[in-house]
């Protein structure tokens, strides 16, 4: 392998690393998720027994920290929407614009692929099985066609472009 096509690998992982950290950055930025209370501070020491206080102030954190989930579950299947979809919009335009500038295509076609990973694990933290399941159905016919398209396709129309003898 030749320094030029060594560079063209790197170039192509660097724009995919970029394009998913763009993604996952910009939806943090723009949609931030909620703040995780802060556990309060005891004045029990090395006393054996919790204080009254001390009791109160943790149910207190306890019921806030229970909220605090509830609210994450649902800001992580939002992000795990936006994300599948942007992953999805990444891959098509991979596609559309792979004839015309390939090494950019293909770091697009990567970006997409690591941002539908990302996609992946913040449906596995929504704690919703059946949305798991959905996300992971959608992102394995969104490969299985993109692969059809990328790799099988071109296969194909250069083999019916063949004179015969």
């Amino acid at each position: 392998m030749d320094e030029k096509n060594i560079l063209k690998i790197a170039y192509t992982l660097f724009v995919a690393v970029l394009i998913a950290l763009f993604i996952g950055f910009g939806v943090n930025a723009f949609y931030p998720g909620p703040e995780m209370p802060e556990y309060p501070e005891s004045s029990m020491g090395y006393a054996k027994e919790p204080s009254e206080e001390d009791q109160k102030k943790q149910a207190e954190y306890n019921t806030k920290y229970n909220e605090y989930n509830d609210e994450l579950k649902v800001y992580n299947r939002t992000v795990s929407t936006i994300t599948l979809a942007s992953s999805v919009l990444l891959l098509v335009v991979s596609l559309v614009f792979e004839k015309r500038i390939k090494l950019i295509a293909n770091g697009i076609l990567l970006g997409g692929l690591f941002t539908l990973i990302y996609t992946l694990g913040l449906s596995f933290m929504v704690d919703n099985r059946m949305y798991s399941f959905i996300v992971v159905s959608i992102s394995l016919a969104v490969v299985l066609v993109v692969g059809h398209l990328k790799f099988i396709r071109p296969e194909n129309t250069s083999a019916k472009k063949k004179p015969k003898k």
